[in-house]
């Protein structure tokens, strides 16, 4: 089947689909795209007949509503909820996103008794406890493969990163070793740069 076939069907299926999909995603460790918050509308052109919360986590994110309410009282930052939502046109699939920040939730007493750390704008296991939706997917762009995934893995959440290769090769030049839980056995993971 031609490419152009494929994509016509695809977008066709997506178009007419019974019921409007709503997909949950976390990224992390955003820095610079908070200035092009705009640029993630184009998600929604690419998914037809599905709504997109995007989730983004992050220390600048955590620092950032604070700096925002004090010295930028009217910028975006300090919205309740989405700080960026946008609507394709019904001809081009009617897709949403919505962005939002993450805010840390007031903890539950079980989790300030359990101890669990305060946020701090990564992503980990106290996190996950906290967010009402589990995401469909994790991306992580220049997190490093070291640096999400067991949390992810561990409830079978999709995880995509890119892995920060030149600054790892300098910390780990002769490669990193896992051990196993399970056995003995230890293995040397070379980094490779490109």
């Amino acid at each position: 089947m031609p490419q152009s076939d494929v994509m016509d069907e695809i977008l066709t299926v997506g178009m007419f689909a019974p019921e409007r999909q709503v997909v949950d995603v976390h990224y992390l460790g955003v820095e610079t795209e908070l200035n092009y918050l705009p640029l993630f509308s184009e998600l929604a052109l690419l998914l037809p007949n599905t709504h997109i919360n995007l989730t983004i986590f992050s220390p600048a994110t955590h620092a950032l509503p604070g700096t925002a309410t004090r010295q930028y009282p009217r910028s975006i930052a300090v919205r309740a909820g989405p700080v960026w939502e946008y609507t394709a046109p019904r001809s081009t699939g009617g897709s949403s996103i919505a962005i939002s920040l993450y805010r840390e939730k007031p903890r539950p007493p079980i989790l300030r008794e359990l101890k669990v750390r305060p946020f701090t704008g990564a992503w980990d296991r106290s996190v996950y406890m906290l967010v009402p939706v589990v995401p469909a997917a994790v991306v992580a762009p220049n997190a490093g493969i070291l640096g999400h995934w067991r949390t992810a893995r561990g409830h079978n959440i999709p995880f995509a990163c890119t892995d920060y290769a030149q600054q790892r090769w300098t910390q780990f030049p002769a490669g990193y070793t896992l051990q196993r839980k399970d056995s003995q056995q230890v293995e040397t993971l070379p980094l490779v740069t490109t």
